[in-house]
């Protein structure tokens, strides 16, 4: 998978499901809420998966961190400082962090079978509410009409006992469309550390991944009416690791997710009007050992409302949100507590002389926050683009953090506060090379930052008094085709420097297990037939206690991959061409040894296969 910096996107882009077959002399409006969230923020757009890898993998060979509990555990996001609740996942429209954990676990989603899947850099709170703080990455399944019958069948097998296996069908008609994604992973992860505790070199134990996915997409268009439904399952059962210096294991945990919408839109020519309704509902079960078990489960279900319309030069988004939040847990000092959120916002773009400009705004009626946002994109002649951004943020608490079985005295507030950005981007166009630079630097502020932490035998959500978070984002790809191929050269990076004060005369604290830099750099050079691509990801020193004193040492992984392109190996009786590609690749070529968490360790060196069969 490769990373494509993704330019400022255009105002009148289209990003909407497909509108074909319908009269050339007819303006459709197109668009997505999420578009009205771009302009002037870093983009991060990713290729469509073709194996059913966990979306972690994929995001993580771009150097997007993650905060991983070893590797069957769970895989947290971490963007500019933010915690892992502040950061929001889009499904198909819908928010899918945990209603319990404020968060969302990378290792039970997948991009198999997605056709979008890109993260958007910054607050976006204002248009798409809570943890919407320090990115939003976006997940989506687009409907296409007409182009008949596609499918793709994939297996992936690595090292230390890696084996995944997927199947992608599609029929599409001229008013339907059907799509069936089965993925199935099952990694038994048997690989070497050195235990640093006992000093010697051990196998890893209980750290088996066994994960199956499924999802079915149907479509129907009608004159002006476009239906789309979507429902995924997935079943993930995985071991937790042993623990440091012995071979007392961790226990097991499974978790069941179910995720479905059921999308309507009305294009009328001069208005787009679209309505969802969604349910997602996530298990979690923790096995200590056999005889006991700890079960939790959040159900939510949603209803959302957008309105587009075009006005002259203005593009104009109004809607409406709502949400019920629903738990049971044996741990929460309610039997069920249950939370109703809802809220209304706008929002609209236009174009001023050669800049474009771009306002949202919100508010949450629970909480009665109002939260907004102000974003523009100004040429200097035809040397750069200045971007900039101001906005507020919002996170409500989640249920957790509102009815854990706690010695707390206080009732966790909703983090509140503010960011600006400023940066340039540069596109050069010539004969001789294309390349895109982009650097963005930024400033945020938290009120009230949520944090757990120990207060004798128990962990309690506590409000600190402030959270600052300062850095400096850029990325950069360079490119040069020549006769029958063409070199790539992408980079990208950040330097972050974040921290929370629990009181207004205490001294600031680092917040953990984020890195100070992240930055990645890789080659790529297409041919006729094969494909080359080295890439090198730096992690950063990260601490791991609040007073600055204990830290992880940074890490270099250094990646290659040979990929065979398509190639046509037969036809069927349809004229349907059947094409085959490959690859072999090498993860952590050099072998390092490192942890994304204290006595967690990872795989070193691994080989893996691929081999996808296209039609």
């Amino acid at each position: 998978m490769l990373l494509n910096i993704g330019h400022i996107a255009s105002l009148f882009c289209a990003f909407g499901d497909t509108v074909q077959n319908l009269p050339v002399d007819t303006v459709y409006i197109q668009a997505q809420r999420i578009e009205f969230c771009q302009l002037g923020r870093v983009k991060l757009d990713f290729q469509n998966s073709t194996s059913p890898q966990t979306l972690q993998n994929n995001l993580a060979a771009n150097a997007v961190f993650f905060k991983q509990y070893g590797v069957s555990g769970s895989s947290t996001i971490s963007r500019r400082g933010a915690d892992a609740a502040q950061t929001q996942v889009l499904w198909n429209g819908l928010p899918v962090n945990n209603p319990m954990l404020g968060m969302a676990d990378f290792n039970n989603l997948t991009a198999f079978g997605l056709q979008e899947v890109f993260l958007i850099e910054g607050g976006n709170a204002a248009l798409l509410g809570s943890g919407s703080v320090g990115g939003t990455v976006f997940l989506r399944n687009k409907v296409k009409y007409g182009e008949g019958f596609n499918a793709n069948l994939t297996s992936q097998y690595g090292q230390f006992g890696n084996l995944s296996l997927g199947l992608n069908l599609i029929q599409s008609a001229k008013n339907h469309y059907f799509q069936f994604t089965f993925g199935q992973l099952n990694y038994q992860n048997k690989f070497t550390f050195f235990d640093v505790l006992n000093q010697e070199n051990k196998i890893a134990q209980n750290a088996n991944l066994f994960q199956t996915i499924g999802r079915v997409v149907y479509g129907f268009k009608q004159g002006n009416h476009d239906l789309k439904l979507v429902v995924e399952y997935a079943n993930n059962e995985r071991g937790l690791g042993q623990k440091a210096g012995g071979n007392q294991l961790n226990g097991l945990q499974k978790d069941l997710n179910l995720r479905s919408v059921l999308e309507h839109q009305y294009n009328q020519g001069k208005y787009l009007w679209v309505n969802r309704l969604g349910f997602v509902r996530d298990q979690i079960k923790y096995y200590e050992d056999i005889l006991n078990a700890d079960s939790s489960v959040a159900s939510t279900p949603y209803f959302q409302t957008e309105f587009y319309k075009n006005i002259g030069a203005f593009r104009w988004l109004i809607g409406f949100d709502a949400q019920q939040q629903r738990a049971f847990s044996v741990n929460y000092i309610q039997v069920n507590p249950s939370r109703f959120y809802a809220a209304s916002f706008a929002s609209v773009t236009f174009k001023l002389k050669q800049a474009d400009f771009n306002l949202n705004a919100r508010h949450e009626f629970y909480e009665n926050i109002p939260t907004f946002g102000i974003s523009s994109v100004v040429p200097v002649k035809k040397w750069f683009q200045i971007k900039s951004n101001i906005h507020s943020t919002f996170r409500r608490p989640t249920l957790n953090d509102l009815f854990w079985r706690t010695n707390a005295t206080e009732i966790a507030k909703s983090e509140k506060g503010w960011g600006v950005e400023l940066g340039l981007l540069k596109n050069i166009q010539s004969t001789f090379v294309d390349a895109t630079f982009e650097l963005t630097s930024y400033y945020r502020e938290l009120k009230d930052p949520i944090i757990w932490i120990p207060n004798g035998v128990s962990w309690i959500a506590t409000n600190f008094h402030n959270g600052q978070y300062a850095g400096i984002q850029f990325n950069g790809k360079v490119s040069k085709g020549y006769h029958n191929q063409k070199i790539a050269f992408n980079f990208g990076g950040e330097w972050v420097n974040s921290h929370v004060k629990k009181g207004i005369e205490q001294p600031g604290y680092a917040q953990i297990f984020i890195p100070d830099f992240m930055g990645f750099v890789g080659v790529i050079l297409d041919r006729k037939l094969l494909s080359y691509k080295i890439d090198i990801q730096h992690t950063g020193n990260r601490y791991i206690q609040t007073d600055n004193l204990a830290w992880m040492p940074g890490y270099r992984i250094v990646n290659c991959q040979v990929s065979m392109k398509q190639w046509q190996f037969t036809s069927l009786k349809n004229h349907k061409k059947v094409k085959c590609e490959a690859s072999v690749e090498c993860r952590n070529m050099l072998n390092t040894n490192y942890q994304n968490m204290p006595s967690r360790p990872m795989p070193g060196r691994s080989f893996w296969l691929n081999l996808n069969i296209l039609i």
